[in-house]
């Protein structure tokens, strides 16, 4: 085959395993954030600050301002800090 078509089929081939890895991380990404909003909804109370709940919901929603911690935990359990070049 032209070397030119073998570099067309790799990086189709590399588009579609980034759309898959893209979208299994998409999956677990929403269930942990599922499952993290349910758990601080369980510990919500009568004396829990509507504030507090507001916060929580803007922040995960992403719209909340200078979220300090941002990272994601890798295969092997450490973070993976997503500002590092």
């Amino acid at each position: 085959m032209n070397k030119t078509i073998l570099c067309v089929k790799k990086t189709q081939e590399n588009i579609e395993q980034y759309r898959s890895k893209k979208g299994t991380a998409q999956h677990i990404i929403k269930e942990s954030a599922d499952t993290y909003w349910c758990n601080y909804c369980d510990k919500i109370d009568s004396s829990t600050r509507l504030s507090a709940v507001w916060n929580k919901a803007r922040q995960m929603n992403g719209t909340l301002p200078n979220v300090a911690h941002k990272y994601l935990i890798g295969a092997n359990g450490q973070n993976i800090d997503q500002n590092a070049d």
